[in-house]
This record gives structure tokens, sequence and C-alpha cells, in this order.
């Protein structure tokens, strides 16, 4: 009986397969191939295949371990069942470790060549001296292989070479493969027969948009040859990929090369060979650095049709830093990969969305149409030294990669936004928490990055809002700019000397934002951004403006959020603290980036992400209870406040808000300079700082959460000098001696939940917003959002006890004379018996347990 039940069950599974297989969505992953039994054939080696196909791997001698490596991993998941062969290639001889170490990884047969000189070698019309020069000025603008001339021959190889290769000619197909890749699926099907039968001639796992820099005038190259040959574009549908303009200019999509698939037909044809020779002139290979991957996705996309180009989805693949990884649950039974890895999830960087959303026939478009104005252009000669764009990269440990334009640099290269390196992210709560160290600096950077992203999606998935070039750029600007107003020790500045400093004063650091970004252009003399620009800057930076002539109001939301604090600014803040502090998270903001779109005006988000917005939030909140609100933390901020303030009538510190000269020298470094100085009016600064550093800082006293609804009574009656009032005879502390502190923590939107004022849409009307109740997302969620702390120190800590007691003698008389509100009961502060003071207990003593301890 059971035996009937395995073998019913293995033929429903085998029926569903095919089915699925058959009729399943594009979109989804097609795991096996179940035709004539190829799942559960195994080829032996050297025995005849059903398609000539080999893989081709082109490694230097140095590359052993890592080619070891791919080696294992593409025999466990695929080739110890289907033993296609390998084809090594080189531009050397192999060695014969390598040779005799390669062949022990697999059964299948093993052939190694040498490439032609001709094939790896300038060819005459190159002026190397030229090249060179070339290449040191990539250099210096930081392209990633910019003096590899190794590279550049690679690249030039696999363009228009490895298929003339004698060892590849009694072939129809080949799988490229690389040293350090990994595969991380099981694959049960044969591609090459999957290919064959289904007449697709190329296949790939990743699609990206290739590096500017390295490419300038690539597409010009290909304009000029398609005027020339307009046969090359066979299937126009293709244009569509490449192209936002109708051909005009390249987006710079492309299939990333170190995995393909692909019929050698392709490459052997006279059209493609043509469009080789075309570029090979050009020079681009070696007065660039042209890589093979737009080189063959270009010549994919206009010569084949859309289903004769694969995504193999189903089959997991990393190559350094993108995966391929499967996102269907079956799928994932047979792989190893992080589903929320996967290259194509990442809108904003992949292109595989835009290629599977191409009309299957080409009824739109015509070849004129796509051929307009390439025949007036001038030959490649004439412009092949035209400038580079300037542009760097940088590794964030929060973002990766992040490439930084010229409108950017012109930025970050100033002294005004350098002075940000001098400003803590997270103030006084670094003398608390040692890993946070970071600063403003790269705060505005991963904002910027995060808001370009944001923007440059938004156009993407939704042309339909007409998102021009001046609103990305000067959206990207406003992330990048929109902390360049900040003090001293971050909102301690703002929020804490300021206000004492200069009583009424209304100043804060977005203000001090506007000022600086018109003292940074107008001093380095940056004539891109004209006035309209800058005024358009500075509202998004405030996050409100005026009606919006152009109906783009959710523009304003992206950096600072004013309806509910779901922008890119929390983002990157939450984020960085958290990595930098050591407080695990667990929402994800590129899942928040990727499931929204502008309905109404507004950017809503799909209403899967509802959990994960309310994670952010709380996230938001714990980063407040745990780090910015630390009780030492609070005690160093009181302390670095009077330290300001002491040293204000000297250096006039409150004074540089108004002049931006002084203020662009108004760091952290203040501490530095009160230490510098001589001033014996500044000694009790100095005093203070030297405590500091020897960790006698002011003490905690007590604590108190007010009641929601009593709490600006409360903060208005607990004062120094009431609590001075409740001193009995033997108590000698004065109003000096003792600081109230008063502290907000919410979820972002004070007593209110954000995310009520968070619109939401479905897959099924991505067009409706609606708001969710917080019962549909978790019955676990918060009552309350926010929570007032009432904080009680002294500046003499041998009078700790003498004040607590007489605070809780206030708050007692509080509990009994404030009256009830309409909305709540009558106050009640209960004193933390944990905090609570022995009459006996001394500093000695405490600081005699602690070391015990």
């Amino acid at each position: 009986m059971a035996r009937g039940f395995l073998v019913l069950n293995l033929l429903v599974g085998l029926l569903l397969g095919l089915l699925y297989y058959e009729h399943g969505p594009q979109t989804a992953a097609k795991s096996t191939e179940l035709v004539d039994g190829v799942e559960a054939a195994a080829y032996e080696p050297g025995a005849a295949k059903p398609t000539r196909a080999a893989f081709v791997v082109l490694v230097r001698n140095s590359d052993l371990r890592g080619m070891k490596q791919a080696m294992r991993q593409i025999e466990d998941r695929f080739n110890r069942r289907f033993n296609y062969p390998y084809v090594f290639l080189n531009d050397v001889p192999f060695t014969d470790e390598f040779m005799v170490e390669t062949r022990a990884m697999t059964r299948a047969n093993v052939s190694f060549g040498t490439i032609p000189h001709e094939h790896w070698s300038y060819p005459a019309w190159i002026n190397q001296t030229y090249a060179q020069e070339c290449r040191q000025r990539m250099h210096e603008q930081k392209v990633f292989y910019a003096l590899s001339e190794s590279y550049r021959h690679m690249c030039r190889f696999y363009s228009g070479f490895f298929f003339r290769h004698p060892l590849l000619q009694d072939l129809d197909y080949y799988w490229r493969i690389e040293p350090d890749v990994e595969y991380t699926c099981d694959i049960n099907y044969d591609p090459f027969l999957f290919m064959q039968r289904r007449g697709i001639k190329y296949g790939y796992t990743i699609a990206l948009h290739e590096y500017p820099e390295t490419i300038p005038t690539l597409w010009t190259t290909v304009k000029n040859h398609i005027a020339k040959h307009p046969e090359f574009v066979r299937h126009p549908a293709g244009m569509r990929w490449l192209s936002a303009t109708d051909g005009d200019t390249y987006n710079r999509c492309h299939f990333w090369s170190n995995f393909e698939i692909g019929s050698l037909e392709l490459f052997r044809s006279p059209e493609y060979q043509a469009y080789f020779e075309h570029l090979d002139r050009a020079g681009g290979f070696f007065y660039e650095r042209w890589g093979d991957a737009p080189v063959h996705a270009i010549a994919a996309a206009l010569m084949l049709q859309k289903h004769e180009v694969h995504w193999f989805q189903d089959i997991g693949y990393y190559h350094n830093p993108w995966h391929n990884c499967p996102q269907d649950a079956q799928s994932r039974l047979r792989c190893h990969c992080d589903p929320a890895k996967n290259a194509a999830s990442h809108y904003w960087a992949s292109c595989t969305h835009e290629w599977l959303d191409l009309p299957n026939a080409n009824t739109t478009g015509s070849r004129g149409m796509l051929r307009r104005g390439f025949t007036d252009l001038e030959d490649l000669s004439d412009t092949v030294d035209m400038p580079f764009e300037k542009s760097t990269y940088i590794n964030d440990p929060i973002h990766g990669y992040i490439r930084l334009n010229k409108d950017m640099l012109q930025i970050i290269d100033t002294p005004q936004f350098q002075r940000l390196r001098s400003l803590k992210q997270l103030g006084t709560s670094y003398f608390v928490f040692p890993g946070g160290s970071h600063n403003r600096f790269e705060h505005c950077i991963g904002t910027a990055f995060l808001a370009g992203e944001v923007i440059e999606g938004l156009a993407q998935r939704q042309p339909e809002l007409e998102i021009s070039a001046r609103d990305i750029r000067c959206v990207t600007l406003a992330g990048l700019c929109h902390d360049l107003g900040h003090g001293p020790f971050s909102h301690i500045f703002d929020n804490k000397f300021i206000p004492q400093a200069m009583p009424g004063s209304k100043w804060s650091h977005e203000m001090g934002s506007e000022m600086m970004l018109d003292h940074l252009i107008d001093d380095n003399h940056i004539d891109t951004l004209d006035s309209s620009d800058v005024s358009f800057i500075k509202q998004l930076i405030r996050g409100c403006a005026p009606h919006s002539s152009d109906g783009k109001m959710f523009l304003f939301d992206i950096v600072a959020n004013k309806r509910n604090g779901v922008d890119v600014d929390r983002f990157d803040y939450v984020q960085r603290d958290c990595y930098n502090v050591g407080v695990r998270t667990s929402y994800d903001f590129s899942r928040l980036m990727l499931n929204s779109r502008v309905i109404g005006d507004e950017i809503c988000y799909n209403q899967k992400e509802a959990f994960n917005l309310t994670e952010m939030f709380h996230t938001r909140y714990s980063l407040h209870k745990r780090v910015y609100s630390h009780r030492a933390g609070k005690a160093f901020e009181l302390m670095m406040v009077d330290i300001m303030l002491i040293a204000d009538p000297v250096l006039r510190i409150s004074e540089a808000i108004t002049d931006p000269r002084r203020y662009q020298l108004l760091t952290d470094n203040i501490v530095h300079d009160i230490e510098r100085s001589s001033e014996p009016e500044l000694q009790p600064a100095r005093d203070l700082i030297t405590r500091i550093y020897r960790r006698d800082t002011y003490k905690f006293v007590d604590e108190y959460l007010l009641p929601p609804d009593q709490a600006s009574a409360i903060s208005s009656a607990v004062t120094a000098a009431a609590i001075v009032g409740f001193r009995t005879d033997n108590d000698d502390f004065v109003e000096r001696d003792v600081l109230i502190n008063i502290g907000r923590i919410n979820y972002g939107k004070g007593r209110e939940n954000p995310i009520d004022h968070v619109r939401f849409y479905s897959n099924y009307a991505p067009n409706e917003k609606y708001a969710i109740d917080r019962e549909m997302i978790s019955l676990c969620v918060p009552e309350k959002y926010e929570e007032r702390i009432l904080r009680i120190y002294t500046r003499s800590s041998d009078k700790r006890g003498q004040i607590q007691r007489a605070a809780r003698r206030l708050v007692n008389k509080l509990n009994r004379d404030l009256p009830a509100t309409p909305n709540s009961s009558p106050p009640s502060m209960t004193p933390n018996r944990g905090l609570t003071i022995p009459d006996n207990r001394t500093v000695a003593d405490s600081k005699r347990r602690r070391l015990l301890f």
C-alpha cells in the first residue's frame, strides 16, 4: 500500500511539473526540463550529447584555486550528471599543474588552448601612447580596471574572437564560466538542450547598467554602424530595451556576460562580425574600456527576437557583488542562496524587468524611426578623445559601492561639505557607544545615494510621472546637502545650546543648511546651479513647498517627508546608527524602496510592506530609547551644553549662526579650541572637559515617565527652583546643583501612529491608495506612540541623595494636587525603587562597589 501511494505521488508530481513547465507564467522560475526524460538523463564522459556544446573558460594559470572552486560548484550542481566538456583558453600556455589539477575536478573531457597572438595584442591602428594616456586619465577618475591592459584584451577577445578559436569550431553552444563564481542551485535539466529545442540564442542570469565612464563613445559608434548597415537591426523592438529616446541615447543596459549560455551561430553571423569590426576599428576597447558585456547585449537586443533571449531565473548564480536567486518556494528547496539578494529585485540596478516587459512581437516602432538622426553623425575618429564625465566611487559599509557624479563631487569637494567630517552623527552618545564614531559626512552621502535610487526607480517604473533630469539632480543634491547646517555635536547645538544662549531664537539646523548651501555655491563659484535650482533644493530639504505647478508634490516626500516621516534621511540614519552602535534591526529599507509608487501625487507602498514600515518606526523608537536618550549620554550632553555656554561670551559661538564664514569653522573641534585657549574666563569650561575625559560626569539622580495628558503641567511644575523649595534643614544643595532634562521619545509623529499617515496599494489595484488599520497589521502594536521622560541630574555628585529625596517630596505633592484632565486620571508618578539612593551611600561607596564588581 505504501509503495502504491509513493508511485501515485511521483506520477502526480511529474504531471504537475509538466503542466507548470508548459503553462506557468513567464516570470515564474522553471526549475526543471522534463522533455524526453532529460531531467533523469545522464550523459557519459566522451559520449555523444544531444547538443554540441562545452564550457568555455578564459583563465590565467594564477587563477587555479578560484577555477577549481567554480568547477567544483558546476560539477556538483550540474555536470557530474551531464558531463559536458571544458575548453580552457589562455594567452600563454597552461602549466602542467593547472592542467593536472583541473582535469582531476571532472570526469568530462578537458581541452586546453592558447589564444593566437593577433587576438590578444594591439592592432596596428591603435596609438599605444594615446591609449596609455587614456588609461591614466581613467585611473585618475577611479574607474575600475582603469590601468589594466589585460582586461582590455580580454574584453576585445570575448567581443570578437573567442568563437573563432579552433577548439570551438565543432561547437554550436557555449557556457561561459569564470573563476571564483558560485552556482547556488541544483540544475536538474540540460540548458543546452532547452535552448536548442526552443530556438533560444542567448541566455543570461543578471542584467545591469554599465558604468558610463567606461563607454562614453560606444553608443555613438553603434549608431554610426547602424547608419551604414541598417540590416544590423533585425528586430527593432529590442531598441526599446537599450534606449528610452528612440535610439538617440543608450541607457547602458546589458546582460552581465560573466555568465552567458549562447549559440555560436549569433557571433559567427556576417552581421555580428561586421559590427565587431566596426567597433574594433574605432579603438574604444583600448582608448576607453569597452566591455564585452554591452557589446554582446547590444547585438543580442537588436539581432534577436525577445523569445530568442532567455532569463535563466532558475539558475542560482553569484559573481561578486550580484546574485541571481530563484524567488519561488519550490526552487528554494534546491538552492542555498538568499532570495532577498536577488539582483532582479533591485529595480534601480537591474534591467531584467525592462527586457521581460518588451512586446513579444515587433508590432511597434519602425526601423526608420529608430534610425532617426543617425545619418548625419560624425565618424568616431572625430570624437574619440571626448572628455570623460568626472565621477568616482566609494565603498560604503551600509550601501556598498556608491557612484559620485560630477554634480555631487562639486558639492562634496568643498570646505563647507568637508566640514561634516568633524561632526559626530550621534553627538555625545559617542562617549557612551565607542562604535558611534561615524560623522554627518557619510550620512549625507548615503542619503544622497538613496534619494537618487528612489527617484530614479520611480522614473523607471512610472514614466507617466514625467520625472525630469532636473528633478533627479535636485532631489539627489537635496539629500546630499540636507545636514550642511548642523552645529557642534549635532542636535545638541540647535536643540539645547542655542535656546539657552539665544532665548526666543527660532533657529534650526535646516535654516543653517540653507545658509551654508548659499555660502558653498558662492564661495566655490559653482555656476551649474541656477537660482531656481537652489530654491528647489532648499524646499526639498525643508520637505514642504508651496503648491507645485507641475503636480510633483511627491518629490518633497523623498528627503524630508512631513506627511509620515518615511524618507531616505531616516532610511540611512536608522540603518547607519544601528550598524555602528551594534543594535540589530529586522526592517529592510530596500524592500520599501522597491515596493513604492506614486498615487495621487503621494508616495505609497505595497500593502505587504505595512509590517516592514511598522518595524522601521519601532527601530527608530528603540534607537531613541537605548542610544540617543541613554542616561549617561544625556549627562555628557548636559556637560557639553555648559561648556559651550561658558565659552560663548568669549568665543561668541552663538553669533556664528548668522555668519556662514564663521559657522564653517564651527565643529566638534570647538572642544579643542577651548582646551588650547589660555583665556582665564574659559578655565571652568576647560575643567569640565577634563572631567569628561576622566568620566567624572554630572550624576543621574532620578527619572519619571510622565502621564501623557499631564506631561506639560508636570514639566512646568518640576523645576530646579521647585526642588530646592523641598529641601530639609540638613540639605545644602542650591538651584545651580540641579539640572532638569525633559525628553520626548516617539515613533516619529508625536502621539500618533505614523502608519496612520502612510498610504498603501495592492497588487490587484496598483493605482488606488488606502490606509491600513493597525489591527490589520498586527494585534501586538503599541497602544501609545510617545512617552515623555523627566530626568533629574546634578552637577554636584555628593548631593545626589539630597536632591532625589527633595524631588520625590515635590512629586508626591504633585500627585496629590494636580487635578485630573477630562481624558485621564489624576497624575500618578511612582518612584522607581531600583533608583532609590540609600541615605548612607556616598560617592566613594559607589565607585568602590563598581570596582569590586
